[in-house]
Protein backbone atom coordinates (compact mmCIF):
# COMPACT_ATOMS: atom_id res chain seq x y z
CA UNK A 1 0.00 0.00 0.00
CA UNK A 2 1.87 3.40 -0.64
CA UNK A 3 1.49 5.92 1.40
CA UNK A 4 -1.21 8.24 -0.20
CA UNK A 5 -3.78 5.06 0.32
CA UNK A 6 -2.46 4.43 3.82
CA UNK A 7 -3.39 8.21 4.84
CA UNK A 8 -6.27 8.11 2.62
CA UNK A 9 -7.88 4.52 4.55
CA UNK A 10 -6.82 5.55 8.34
CA UNK A 11 -8.12 9.22 7.04
CA UNK A 12 -11.84 7.60 6.17
CA UNK A 13 -11.69 5.84 8.97
CA UNK A 14 -11.05 7.94 12.00
CA UNK A 15 -14.00 9.69 10.13
CA UNK A 16 -16.28 7.17 10.26
CA UNK A 17 -15.17 6.26 13.71
CA UNK A 18 -15.78 10.02 15.07
CA UNK A 19 -19.13 10.26 12.83
CA UNK A 20 -20.52 7.35 14.65
CA UNK A 21 -20.07 8.72 18.15
CA UNK A 22 -20.98 11.82 17.08
CA UNK A 23 -24.56 10.52 15.57
CA UNK A 24 -25.25 8.46 18.48
CA UNK A 25 -26.91 10.66 20.51
CA UNK A 26 -29.02 11.38 17.59
CA UNK A 27 -30.96 15.10 17.00
CA UNK A 28 -32.21 15.52 20.13
CA UNK A 29 -35.79 14.05 20.05
CA UNK A 30 -37.01 11.43 22.05
CA UNK A 31 -35.19 10.23 25.07
CA UNK A 32 -31.98 12.75 24.44
CA UNK A 33 -31.21 15.08 26.34
CA UNK A 34 -34.40 17.11 26.36
CA UNK A 35 -36.02 14.26 27.97
CA UNK A 36 -33.37 13.36 30.82
CA UNK A 37 -33.68 17.27 31.81
CA UNK A 38 -37.27 16.82 33.15
CA UNK A 39 -36.99 13.69 34.56
CA UNK A 40 -36.88 14.63 38.16
CA UNK A 41 -39.34 17.19 37.77
CA UNK A 42 -42.30 14.32 37.14
CA UNK A 43 -41.36 13.41 41.16
CA UNK A 44 -41.57 16.87 42.42
CA UNK A 45 -45.26 17.34 42.36
CA UNK A 46 -46.03 19.76 40.27
CA UNK A 47 -48.78 21.92 39.71
CA UNK A 48 -50.94 21.94 36.80
CA UNK A 49 -50.47 25.77 36.70
CA UNK A 50 -46.26 24.66 36.77
CA UNK A 51 -46.59 21.85 34.51
CA UNK A 52 -48.80 23.88 31.84
CA UNK A 53 -45.81 27.05 32.22
CA UNK A 54 -42.93 24.74 31.92
CA UNK A 55 -44.38 22.90 28.93
CA UNK A 56 -44.84 26.11 27.36
CA UNK A 57 -41.40 27.05 28.13
CA UNK A 58 -40.05 23.93 26.56
CA UNK A 59 -42.11 24.94 23.43
CA UNK A 60 -40.29 28.05 23.39
CA UNK A 61 -36.96 26.23 23.99
CA UNK A 62 -37.56 23.93 20.64
CA UNK A 63 -38.62 26.38 18.67
CA UNK A 64 -35.91 28.96 19.58
CA UNK A 65 -33.25 25.77 18.47
CA UNK A 66 -34.61 24.36 15.66
CA UNK A 67 -32.77 26.75 13.59
CA UNK A 68 -29.43 25.53 15.19
CA UNK A 69 -30.28 22.23 14.86
CA UNK A 70 -30.55 22.71 11.31
CA UNK A 71 -27.79 24.60 10.62
CA UNK A 72 -25.08 22.03 12.80
CA UNK A 73 -26.67 19.48 10.27
CA UNK A 74 -25.55 21.43 7.69
CA UNK A 75 -22.12 22.28 9.30
CA UNK A 76 -21.31 18.91 9.99
CA UNK A 77 -21.84 17.89 6.27
CA UNK A 78 -19.74 20.13 5.86
CA UNK A 79 -17.15 19.27 8.21
CA UNK A 80 -17.33 15.37 6.24
CA UNK A 81 -16.91 17.15 3.12
CA UNK A 82 -13.94 18.63 4.23
CA UNK A 83 -12.19 15.17 5.40
CA UNK A 84 -13.28 12.81 2.77
CA UNK A 85 -11.37 15.09 0.64
CA UNK A 86 -8.30 13.83 -1.07
CA UNK A 87 -5.82 16.47 0.93
CA UNK A 88 -8.00 17.70 3.87
CA UNK A 89 -6.79 20.94 4.70
CA UNK A 90 -6.07 21.57 8.39
CA UNK A 91 -6.68 25.44 8.43
CA UNK A 92 -10.26 24.44 6.95
CA UNK A 93 -10.99 21.90 9.01
CA UNK A 94 -10.29 23.36 12.16
CA UNK A 95 -12.30 27.02 10.92
CA UNK A 96 -15.40 24.20 10.23
CA UNK A 97 -14.80 22.52 13.84
CA UNK A 98 -14.84 26.63 15.31
CA UNK A 99 -18.47 27.27 13.70
CA UNK A 100 -19.76 23.84 15.23
CA UNK A 101 -18.54 24.86 18.52
CA UNK A 102 -20.13 27.79 18.11
CA UNK A 103 -23.12 26.44 16.87
CA UNK A 104 -22.94 24.03 20.01
CA UNK A 105 -22.56 27.06 22.41
CA UNK A 106 -25.24 28.72 21.49
CA UNK A 107 -27.66 25.95 21.94
CA UNK A 108 -25.70 25.20 25.53
CA UNK A 109 -26.76 28.69 26.18
CA UNK A 110 -30.39 28.01 25.54
CA UNK A 111 -30.51 25.04 27.53
CA UNK A 112 -29.28 26.84 30.42
CA UNK A 113 -31.61 29.87 29.90
CA UNK A 114 -34.50 26.96 29.92
CA UNK A 115 -33.20 25.23 33.12
CA UNK A 116 -32.83 28.39 34.87
CA UNK A 117 -36.67 29.56 33.77
CA UNK A 118 -38.11 26.53 34.90
CA UNK A 119 -36.38 26.41 38.52
CA UNK A 120 -37.72 30.04 38.56
CA UNK A 121 -41.06 28.44 38.52
CA UNK A 122 -40.44 25.93 41.46
CA UNK A 123 -41.21 26.93 44.84
CA UNK A 124 -38.61 27.19 47.75
CA UNK A 125 -39.75 23.33 48.43
CA UNK A 126 -39.64 22.00 44.98
CA UNK A 127 -35.62 23.46 44.71
CA UNK A 128 -34.61 21.77 48.00
CA UNK A 129 -36.19 18.74 46.45
CA UNK A 130 -34.16 18.75 43.30
CA UNK A 131 -31.29 19.56 44.82
CA UNK A 132 -31.72 16.47 47.09
CA UNK A 133 -32.14 14.65 44.70
CA UNK A 134 -29.27 15.92 42.91
CA UNK A 135 -26.92 15.13 45.65
CA UNK A 136 -28.28 11.76 46.63
CA UNK A 137 -27.28 10.18 42.98
CA UNK A 138 -23.65 11.78 43.97
CA UNK A 139 -23.13 10.71 47.46
CA UNK A 140 -24.75 6.86 46.18
CA UNK A 141 -21.82 6.45 43.49
CA UNK A 142 -24.27 4.63 41.06
CA UNK A 143 -24.42 4.34 37.29
CA UNK A 144 -26.73 5.17 35.59
CA UNK A 145 -28.95 1.24 35.90
CA UNK A 146 -27.76 1.24 39.57
CA UNK A 147 -24.71 -0.75 39.87
CA UNK A 148 -21.66 0.42 41.06
CA UNK A 149 -18.63 0.77 39.65
CA UNK A 150 -16.55 3.56 37.40
CA UNK A 151 -18.41 6.30 35.04
CA UNK A 152 -20.26 9.28 35.78
CA UNK A 153 -22.15 8.30 38.64
CA UNK A 154 -26.24 9.21 39.43
CA UNK A 155 -25.44 12.66 37.89
CA UNK A 156 -27.72 14.24 34.82
CA UNK A 157 -28.87 17.25 33.61
CA UNK A 158 -29.60 18.84 37.00
CA UNK A 159 -26.86 16.66 37.86
CA UNK A 160 -24.78 16.00 41.03
CA UNK A 161 -21.17 16.56 41.40
CA UNK A 162 -18.93 18.36 39.45
CA UNK A 163 -21.04 19.06 36.39
CA UNK A 164 -21.95 23.25 34.93
CA UNK A 165 -25.59 22.22 35.94
CA UNK A 166 -24.31 21.36 39.30
CA UNK A 167 -23.02 25.20 39.70
CA UNK A 168 -25.71 26.97 37.49
CA UNK A 169 -28.26 26.00 39.26
CA UNK A 170 -26.86 25.72 43.31
CA UNK A 171 -28.31 29.00 43.66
Amino acid sequence: MNKKTLITTLTLIATVAFAGTAFAQGPGRGHGRGHRMFRHLEQLGLSAEQSAQIQELRQQHRAQVAPFREQMRNERRAMRELWQSDAPDRAAIIAQHNVIAEIREQMAIARIDLRLAVFQLLTAEQRSQLRDMRGRGNREGRGRHGGRGRGRGGRGQWGGGGGPMAQTLAL
